[in-house]
C-alpha cells in the first residue's frame, strides 16, 4: 500500500492540510514497519525477504493479492472518496477486528495457528542477522523462539487499528476540520512513462521519481540483508521522493522557471523502468554506504 498512500500524501500542496498530512505520513510509516516485521520473521526462520524484485510493485490500479475482491488501488490525488472507498477498506483488511479472518490480518492469524502446530520443525536461529536499524516506531526485538514469532504476528495483524480509527474519524465528516480541497494538486491518476514521448521533459521527471522509488526498495533489501543503517538510508529516500514530487506537482519549477502561470501537474509513476537517456538521465544507485 505504500505507493497509493505516498501518492495521496505527495498530492497535498505545501503547508496545506497539515492534520491530514500527519495521518498519511503515519500510515506510510506503519506500512514500512509492517514490512520490517514481516522481513524479520522470515529471516528468523531462514528466509531472505526481497522487495526490489521486478513485479513486487504492481502496475496500478491493482487490488492486493490477499484481498483480490477489495477495491482496486491506484496512484491518485487525495480525495475524501479515495480515503473512504479505497484506502480505509484496505487498511481495515490489514487490521484485527471485524475483518480478522480477511485480507492481511486473516493471513497473519492463520500463520499464528500454523506456527503453533509446526514450531518444532522451525529453526529459530537468533544468530542470523535480524538487526534492522531505525525501523519506524519502537525497536523490533530479535525473534528467538515461538513466543517471539507469535508476538510479531500479533503486531502484524493488529497494529493498524489506531491508524484506521484516526483516518476514519477524519473521513466521517463531509467537511473535515482543516481540510481544504484546493490544497490538493489535481494530478492525473495512474500515469505511466509511455504516456509521454521519449526524451520529453515530463517523461524524464517521471523517470527520476520512479528510479528514486526503485532505490528506496533496494535500500530496504539491503536492510533486510543485514547491512547497517540501510533502513535509515531508505527513510532518507522518502524525503528525496518528496523533493522530486514537487517538480511533478508544479512542473514550472523544473521546466519553465519564472513561468507566470502554473503548469498542470504531471502525476506520479512508481514502477516503470527509466528511459535510456534524456535531459534528466535517471539511473539506479547502489545502496549508500556510511
Amino acid at each position: 500500500m505504500i505507493p497509493p498512500l505516498l501518492a495521496a500524501r505527495l498530492s497535498l500542496k505545501p503547508a496545506a492540510n497539515r492534520a491530514l498530512s500527519i495521518l498519511l505520513e503515519e500510515a506510510i510509516a506503519s506500512q514500512m514497519r509492517r514490512m520490517a516485521l514481516a522481513a524479520k520473521l522470515q529471516i528468523a526462520i531462514g528466509g531472505q525477504p526481497r522487495v526490489a524484485l521486478p513485479g513486487f510493485v504492481p502496475a496500478y490500479p491493482s487490488s492486493p493479492p490477499l484481498a483480490p475482491e477489495a477495491p482496486a488501488m491506484g496512484i491518485e490525488p487525495f480525495s475524501l472518496r479515495l480515503l473512504r472507498d479505497v484506502l480505509l477498506p484496505q487498511i481495515a483488511l490489514c487490521s484485527d477486528g471485524e475483518n480478522r479472518h480477511e485480507g492481511a490480518a486473516g493471513f497473519y492469524r492463520s500463520l499464528q495457528e500454523g506456527f503453533q502446530q509446526c514450531h518444532k520443525q522451525l529453526n529459530f536461529d537468533a544468530r542470523r542477522s535480524q538487526a534492522l536499524d531505525y525501523p519506524p516506531g519502537p525497536p523490533i526485538a530479535a525473534i528467538r523462539g515461538l513466543d517471539d514469532a507469535l508476538a510479531t504476528l500479533n503486531e502484524l495483524a493488529s497494529h493498524h487499528a489506531p491508524l484506521c480509527d484516526g483516518l476514519a474519524a477524519f473521513a466521517a465528516s463531509d467537511s473535515p476540520p482543516g481540510f481544504d480541497q484546493d490544497g490538493v494538486w489535481p494530478m492525473p491518476a495512474n500515469v505511466r512513462l509511455d504516456d509521454y514521448p521519449p526524451g520529453n521533459l515530463e517523461q524524464a521527471l517521471l523517470a527520476r521519481f520512479s528510479a528514486c522509488y526503485a532505490d528506496f526498495l533496494s535500500h530496504l533489501d539491503a536492510a533486510f540483508a543485514g547491512r547497517a543503517l540501510a533502513m535509515a538510508d531508505a527513510l532518507d529516500l522518502l524525503f528525496d521522493l518528496r523533493l522530486l514530487a514537487a517538480s511533478l506537482m508544479n512542473p514550472a519549477i523544473a521546466i519553465a522557471p519564472g513561468h507566470r502561470q502554473p503548469l498542470p501537474p504531471i502525476g506520479l509513476c512508481f514502477v516503470d523502468a527509466p528511459p535510456a537517456g534524456g535531459p534528466f538521465q535517471a539511473g539506479r544507485h547502489a545502496p549508500r554506504s556510511r
